[in-house]
């Protein structure tokens, strides 16, 4: 996963169609997130942090991907 892609593709649109997919790759196929999941967690606490660029839906949508990683993480938990 290309986090300067990402992280371009959230700080230059007003669409929230990234985190939507970030949410639906945890939720399916959260192992793809695994190798980058630093980066995911820190782009979306950063999204969290930053009231004044970002719309509180948008904001939502980052906590929704933590939340989703969290839950997802326990399946694969041995």
């Amino acid at each position: 996963m290309n986090d300067k892609t990402v992280t371009h593709s959230l700080a230059n649109s007003n669409d929230d169609t990234v985190l939507k997919a970030l949410i639906d790759i945890a939720e399916n196929a959260a192992k793809f997130l695994r190798p980058a999941i630093d980066e995911v967690f820190n782009l979306c606490l950063q999204t969290m942090q930053q009231k004044d660029e970002f719309e509180e839906s948008r904001r939502h949508l980052a906590l929704e991907v933590l939340v989703t990683l969290s839950e997802t993480a326990l399946l694969y938990v041995s």
